[in-house]
């Protein structure tokens, strides 16, 4: 780099011709932005001038000085275009205000991000032509064991990037490139341009292009607050009056597929800064079996808000209900793998520290340390008890819920409240002999309203403080894929090349079978094979890989098909067996 400085104060600039280190014929920037583009003549040397450091009411305004580097290459139109791979459609990028406010060092500007719901992506980059070769970085290098990014390049410039092809002088092409495995969020491609400098140190520019991927829970169900996928029965509406409209709790919402186990409550908290409300709800997996506690004061979570939300709260649960799992979320607080974006995105741990929103798995041997499982959280108020059907909405993978299976025909247990995190907001005197074992502050104690679900029939007015018994609590069966009567199975003969067998389910009966259509895949003893293509394995029994042959219905004589692909197959052939079963539920 080649810096001027100009220290007279008397209003003067300066040109001065300048040996350099640079190569006769480079063309040097101002990366000031004060002045224009130089080039070195055949004996090394430029001609430049810095800037005046004064002017007539200020002998030191901080411009009295140049910079000049090597041109590096700029944009050429849109410096990054990035299109869907299958499709060839280009991604539309949409501006965004930047966070605004005392601390925001974007305060007042705009950034522009696309948002991705496809699994390839192909990248262009252009470039003046001065651009000479061009290489592309997922979000910080690593984004994952699956992203293969250079090491060890010289300088270290191009770790963690992925090489381009090269069309033309400025530019660059990097072709179906496999996102899959990106969780929903926001991530970034960072591309950097080099300019050819021969053995001498590397020139760039760096480029960035934002993208939300947005591909959602994959089973066409999606979580935003907005509760009319259940529809418009609640499986058990509010019947008490709250002692205020801004916090209740409307109605309970249960619904499930093969994956998750999906969650609305309808209705509303007040999020004022001066109040610690929020919505909870309790799960009893499977009522009737061990664990969990009866006795929702013996929690004692101070790791965050949400936590908080459930413990030191003076409810005895129903007889024959134990809280084995439990979710919350306070202020209208939300949580997946987006945090960043509007759009919400895939099921995710709870912070260990500070989580406003979440799920977790309540052992009765931790009572003060719960333990996170995965969930997705929206949040749209509800503004009225007759308005839109609107408020917290979630899911949970049900492997999540039953961890090591499901049983047939066992039923769940839900029971929702409305209440606070039990916080005084007052300090304990330095006298206080209490001050050796709480600390500062009084012991919490959370107040409950009335806007229990299900009802409570002793319960009409706010509990608040007052250690209550509950007598009931609201159940649900999952909702079950099933067999079909009249169904016929064909396969053609394995492909050990493709490693791939086409498997038919034909409908031979005179009655349409319930979509989806779902083939259970039976792998041979001994064969080592795995099912590739998988939706996932079966909750219910042994676990088996299961795929989906058809979302819709399957009308009498129609037939669905799907070409099951295996890895890893011992021998030659899986030996693999098929049954199907049909219609929306776990499997």
């Amino acid at each position: 780099m080649l810096v001027g400085l100009n220290i007279r104060g008397d209003l003067t600039a300066l040109t001065q011709t300048v040996a350099t280190a640079f190569a006769p014929g480079t063309v040097l920037e101002d990366l000031s932005g004060q002045q224009p583009n130089v080039t070195v003549n055949g004996s090394g040397q430029v001609t430049i001038t810095v800037p005046s450091n004064s002017t007539s009411s200020n002998n030191n305004n901080a411009r009295g000085y140049v910079l000049y580097a090597p041109l590096a290459p700029k944009p050429n139109g849109t410096p990054v275009v990035v299109s869907d791979a299958d499709s060839g459609s280009v991604y539309t990028e949409t501006t965004y205000n930047q966070p605004t406010g005392s601390f925001a060092q974007t305060n007042g500007t705009q950034a522009k991000r696309a948002t991705i719901s496809g699994n390839r992506v192909t990248v262009s980059i252009n470039t003046t032509t001065d651009g000479n070769s061009a290489f592309v970085m997922l979000d910080n290098g690593k984004p994952g064991a699956w992203y293969s990014g250079l090491s060890n390049t010289p300088e270290g410039l191009t770790d963690g990037y992925i090489a381009t092809s090269k069309l033309a002088p400025g530019s660059f092409r990097l072709t179906n490139f496999d996102i899959s495995k990106l969780e929903d969020g926001l991530h970034v491609f960072k591309v950097r341009v080099f300019a050819d400098t021969g053995s001498r140190p590397g020139v760039f520019s760096d480029f960035y292009y934002w993208f939300d991927v947005r591909r959602g829970l994959g089973t066409g169900w999606t979580i935003d607050g907005n509760l009319s996928e259940f529809g418009t029965q609640a499986n058990w509406w509010q019947q008490r009056t709250p002692s205020s409209s801004s916090n209740r709790l409307d109605g309970i919402f249960l619904s499930n597929d093969d994956q998750y186990l999906y969650i609305g409550l309808a209705g509303r908290v007040d999020p004022a800064e001066g109040l610690i409300n929020g919505m909870s709800l309790l799960i009893d997996p499977a009522i009737g079996s061990s664990g969990g506690v009866n006795n929702l004061a013996l929690l004692n979570d101070d790791s965050g808000p949400a936590t908080r939300l459930l413990s030191n709260t003076r409810l005895s649960l129903p007889s024959g209900f134990a809280a084995k799992m439990a979710l919350s979320s306070f202020r209208h607080s939300v949580l997946s793998t987006s945090p960043e974006s509007a759009l919400t995105g895939l099921p995710t741990l709870p912070k260990t520290i500070g989580a406003e929103a979440g799920t977790w798995r309540i052992d009765p041997n931790k009572l003060s340390a719960m333990i996170g499982v995965p969930s997705s959280i929206a949040m749209q108020p509800r503004v009225s008890p007759t308005g839109s059907l609107t408020g917290l909405e979630a899911a949970i993978p049900l492997r999540s819920i039953f961890p090591n299976g499901a049983q047939n025909g066992q039923a769940m247990g839900f029971l929702a409240y409305l209440g606070t995190t039990g916080e005084a907001g007052s300090t304990l005197l330095s006298t206080d002999p209490l001050r050796g074992t709480l600390g500062g502050r009084p012991e919490p104690v959370s107040w409950i309203s009335n806007q229990l679900l299900p009802t409570q029939s002793n319960v009409q007015s706010d509990p608040g403080t007052v250690a209550t018994s509950l007598p009931s609590y609201l159940t649900y069966q999952p909702m079950r894929a099933v067999a079909g009567a009249n169904v016929a199975i064909r396969t053609t003969a394995y492909d050990p090349v493709t490693q791939t067998q086409l498997v038919g389910i034909r409908n031979n009966g005179s009655t349409t079978l319930n979509g989806p259509v779902w083939v259970v895949v039976t792998v041979g003893a001994k064969t080592n094979a795995t099912v590739v293509n998988k939706q996932g394995d079966t909750l219910y029994g042994t676990p088996k890989p299961y795929c989906l042959a058809r979302k819709t219905s399957l009308a009498p004589k129609q037939e669905a098909t799907i070409l099951v692909k295996f890895a890893g197959v011992s021998g030659s052939s899986p030996l693999a067996t098929y049954s199907a079963l049909f219609g929306r539920g776990a499997l």
